[in-house]
């Protein structure tokens, strides 16, 4: 099966259309706290925010991994080889780094707050 990128993006804008307005918002609510944090004190302190953003990034990762097989309607006998089971862990790592990006201006924020 040969397929070109504009058939993989038109499949990838088809699965992501029922979530665009919650992704949205949560980009605009990630802007805010960055452009809040940008016009606060200098430097950024950002090395407070990591300490509680990694936990937060190594939890989804392993909530990803545990949780990726129920949601596809599978389980862990389905994962056959190395392949299968590399593929779940970067897809699970993925989701942490993803979750941790997105949290470490949270945390930032959250940390500058309690200071």
């Amino acid at each position: 099966m040969n397929m070109s990128l504009s058939s993989l993006f038109a499949i990838l804008f088809e699965n992501l259309r029922p979530f665009f307005w919650p992704l949205a918002v949560l980009l605009l609510l990630e802007l805010a706290v960055l452009i809040r944090l940008w016009m606060g004190p200098r430097p950024l302190p950002l090395r407070r925010g990591l300490a509680l953003a990694l936990p937060i990034g190594a939890l989804a990762a392993i909530a990803v991994f545990a949780l990726a097989p129920a949601i596809t309607q599978a389980d862990f006998g389905a994962l056959s080889g190395w392949l299968d089971w590399g593929f779940l862990m970067m897809m699970a790592l993925g989701a942490g780094v993803l979750v941790m990006f997105l949290a470490w201006p949270w945390a930032v924020w959250w940390r500058l707050a309690r200071a």
